[in-house]
């Protein structure tokens, strides 16, 4: 098992005022081959249904610990692999990779 990089289309259009107490949500996939998942997440509410595209990728916690790095932080899960939620904080000393600097 590894972590997954979302990216995706940012949902539009519900605000704090909507009612979500009646709502549903479905994740449908559509493909899942060579690493790489792609589907769609929809969520009704209110009457409203919002649709959000996703692409996952599935990349080894020393690909995630090696951007996380390069963008300043530290992954602070002790066992990436066994969780399905990752946290990262700040580094405390960063510092740039000689690739990295301008």
């Amino acid at each position: 098992m590894g972590a997954a990089l979302a990216h995706g289309v940012p949902a539009t259009g519900l605000d704090q005022d909507s009612d979500v107490r009646a709502s549903s949500s479905a994740l449908t996939i559509h493909s899942n081959a060579g690493g790489v998942t792609t589907g769609e997440f929809i969520l009704t509410a209110a009457g409203r249904r919002w649709h959000q595209s996703l692409v996952l990728q599935r990349v080894s916690p020393a690909t995630v610990r090696d951007d996380l790095t390069a963008a300043g932080l530290v992954l602070t899960t002790a066992a990436p692999n066994s969780t399905r939620w990752l946290l990262a904080k700040r580094a405390e000393n960063r510092v740039v990779p000689e690739s990295g600097r301008r």
